[in-house]
């Protein structure tokens, strides 16, 4: 919940309110967590001044005097931060406050705390802050997660559930779309998730470079902080002086008086889930205080959101971005108010749809109810890096303890459910038996890391697999392999796939998605079936025995995705929508239900 979520919850009250300071509350031993940068008057109403260490997302625009700053990452169970935070605890901490929705203080983090030696725990709410035990709030958030998931078993918990009718009488409240001025550059907010090492966010990056070069005003709006692996790509925007900031991070004076003048009511809001509530609140904050012509908005939970907060905001134009298949190929990132709220959208004035390959569109217009081939096709632009040379190849192998002379496979992917990476080891497993002296590089973070390690030294693989996480040398690792095995169950466009190609790494994909569009298949790269562990077996043993045959395809790869995949497409596709949805005819506005 960043700040202009907890200004419309109304659990900080008035953000320029101040009252007597609380009692029970000893600043010179208390560490606030909060998920925003909260105002000296906040801090003076709930706290009574300031505390001796703050935890924020992302560093502090203007730090308090006095006051010791550090970095944690959101949505982490417990919450992740650096070490320097718990050596500042065993410094004479024993007070830890939180500026957080109350579901985020998980029971793990206040075991941790109570472990560092904290005693008190400070949590807001509208009738001002309560103390309670690390202990017993860790109890009682433990109880209220069983009774939710027991909840959820039995099919009784809604949160979530949003009905086609309530998404389109909340969109009947929304202002007259406001219009782009003729006689400047265009204002454009892209908003994504974070600016990790995914293909969607690289896309973003590479889509706001472009723009920014040819004289626009542009920025990117994020919902996770950029800090840590959620700041892999900020070295793409920094050179070029593009900002990059997650919603609702910090209070905005003028929003209150936005907020009447866009007649919106926080009755409104009632209607949504706690999630997407907050989410929605955060980015209006940011697109009412520091107004957009164009909303580009990527993937299905960031599209939703921006839909609503644009139409609340009188955004002129959005533009509502595909990466991939539709949500119902993702079980564990679709949420039931996705599909309502792209219904309720659909043909609205302003708003326009692409996706980045031909198959994830035609998915969309089927789960949607499209016209069939109305989806408009951006491919993913490739920016062609040096390739290492091949003494830079064999320095990395040696490095990484390789033979010169060692088949070697690469896998360079995110560690999450959709890449398959118990599969990808498992297909290993069954090429070592094949390939004398096999060697794997693994490199890629996310949520099963810890499976993916116990997989591997249950399988016996620890002489072959090296497991690096998040690297920032792919281009090395790559130039260093003879071949690329992906086995996603879907991608949209698998950019690693054209990386590979690039640097002469002969790509082995399961035909899924749009991996059958990112390369061409026989020529530059074989395709392989989604479950046939022996094909793709035989597929990259092949090729590792064959060295005349990856040569030609890789020479066949490097003209491939410089052809197909050129940059100029990706920035003047974008344009093309953008001001197709700015030209949309403007038309009375709805009329506001009563």
């Amino acid at each position: 919940m960043g700040a202009y979520a907890a200004w419309l919850s109304g659990t900080w009250g008035d953000f320029a309110a101040v009252r007597g300071r609380p009692a029970g509350v000893p600043l010179e031993r208390t560490l606030l967590v909060a998920d925003f940068e909260p105002p000296r008057a906040c801090l003076d109403r709930h706290l009574g001044g300031l505390p001796r260490v703050m935890v924020l997302p992302s560093p502090p625009e203007k730090p308090l005097p006095g006051v010791a700053y550090h970095c944690f990452r959101t949505a982490t169970n417990p919450i992740r931060w650096d070490d320097a935070v718990d050596e500042a605890i065993r410094g004479g901490i024993d007070t830890a406050a939180f500026f957080l929705p109350r579901e985020e203080v998980h029971g793990q983090t206040l075991l941790r705390l109570r472990r560092l030696g904290v005693r008190h725990i400070v949590l807001a709410g509208r009738g001002g802050p309560r103390v309670v035990s690390p202990l017993a709030q860790a109890l009682r958030r433990k109880a209220a997660a069983l009774g939710k998931n027991m909840l959820a078993k039995l099919h009784f918990a809604s949160e979530g559930d949003m009905t086609e009718e309530q998404c389109r009488f909340i969109l009947s409240q929304a202002p007259p779309r406001g219009q782009a001025a003729p006689d400047r550059p265009l204002r454009i907010a892209h908003f994504v998730n974070s600016l990790n090492s995914g293909g969607a966010e690289r896309q973003v990056c590479y889509a706001a470079v472009a723009q920014k070069q040819a004289g626009h005003d542009v920025r990117l709006l994020l919902r996770q902080a950029a800090v840590g692996d959620d700041a892999h790509y900020r070295y793409l925007l920094e050179p070029h002086g593009i900002a990059a900031g997650r919603i609702g991070a910090r209070w905005d004076e003028t929003f209150p008086d936005a907020w009447r003048r866009g007649g919106l009511l926080p009755e409104l809001f009632r209607h949504f889930p706690r999630e997407l509530r907050e989410m929605v609140a955060d980015l209006l904050g940011e697109l009412l205080t520091r107004p957009a012509d164009v909303l580009h908005c990527y993937v299905d939970d960031c599209n939703s959101v921006g839909a609503i907060a644009a139409c609340l905001a009188g955004v002129p134009a959005v533009v509502l971005s595909f990466r991939n298949g539709n949500p119902t190929n993702f079980p564990g990132l679709l949420r039931p108010w996705m599909y309502p709220w792209y219904r309720a959208t659909r043909g609205r004035p302003g708003i326009r749809l692409s996706s980045n390959s031909v198959l994830g569109a035609r998915g969309y217009e089927r789960w949607l109810g499209l016209a069939p081939d109305s989806t408009p096709i951006i491919r993913n632009a490739f920016h062609p890096f040096p390739v290492p040379s091949r003494e830079e190849a064999l320095r990395c192998r040696e490095e990484l303890g390789i033979a010169a002379d060692a088949p070697v496979v690469a896998g360079i992917f995110r560690l999450q459910p959709e890449k398959r990476p118990g599969y990808f080891v498992e297909c290993v497993a069954r090429l070592r038996q094949r390939v004398p002296g096999l060697r794997v590089l693994m490199a890629g973070v996310g949520p099963l890391e810890t499976a993916v390690r116990a997989k591997v030294a249950e399988l016996g693989l620890g002489a072959v697999v090296l497991m690096l996480g998040q690297r920032p040398d792919v281009p090395r690792l790559l130039a260093a392999s003879d071949v690329l095995l992906l086995v996603s169950d879907w991608e949209g466009t698998p950019n690693i796939l054209l990386e590979a190609q690039h640097c002469g790494c002969v790509p082995v994909a399961t035909d899924a998605g749009g991996s059958a569009e990112a390369l061409d298949p026989g020529r530059s790269g074989v395709l392989v079936g989604l479950n046939d562990v022996e094909g793709t077996v035989a597929a990259v043993a092949e090729l590792l025995g064959d060295p005349g045959k990856r040569r030609h395809m890789a020479d066949a790869g490097r003209a491939f995705v410089a052809e197909k995949f050129d940059p100029r497409a990706l920035h003047e596709g974008n344009l093309r929508l953008y001001r197709a949805a700015l030209a949309d005819a403007p038309r009375a506005p709805l009329p506001r239900a009563a």
